[in-house]
């Protein structure tokens, strides 16, 4: 088993993201990223690679979502903050900024391939479609969180 420090490895890349994936895991079925906006930054771009899905979780911070999700608008400022996720797949096209100019964002985003359907003109041991490298992620407004019960 193998540590990856990953804000170490973030601060060594300038574009503020580190991709956990294929080079280090030797496979293309899962992967992480991992990344920062600074405080201010705008148009981070984020899209799982053709036949991937992804789900992106805020570490840190908020971030303002813009663009196209499933062929819908998502519209100009869905905010989603520390604790929430959102789902993205390989059809959305969405960016991300951070809104606060005083404080950075971080967010991980963890994807997967979408498993092929069998077919019956097809082995069933034939390999399934690979992801292609992600750009990053994002997506559909998170639902309200109904508050805790009081504890007795």
């Amino acid at each position: 088993m193998k540590i990856y420090r990953l804000p170490k490895l973030t601060e060594a890349n300038q574009g503020g993201e580190y991709l956990l994936g294929h080079d280090e895991l030797g496979s293309r079925a899962v992967y992480l990223a991992y990344g920062r906006l600074r405080p201010g930054e705008t148009g981070r771009r984020v899209s799982p690679g053709e036949g991937c899905e992804e789900i992106v979780y805020v570490v840190k911070g908020r971030l303002r979502i813009s663009g196209s999700c499933g062929g819908s608008s998502v519209g100009v400022g869905v905010g989603v903050g520390e604790g929430e996720a959102f789902h993205v797949s390989s059809k959305d096209s969405l960016t991300l900024d951070n809104p606060d100019g005083n404080k950075e964002a971080v967010f991980v985003a963890a994807g997967g391939r979408i498993p092929s359907p069998p077919s019956p003109a097809v082995e069933t041991d034939t390999a399934a479609p690979q992801c292609t490298e992600p750009v990053t992620s994002t997506p559909p407004a998170p639902s309200p969180v109904p508050p805790e019960a009081p504890e007795e």
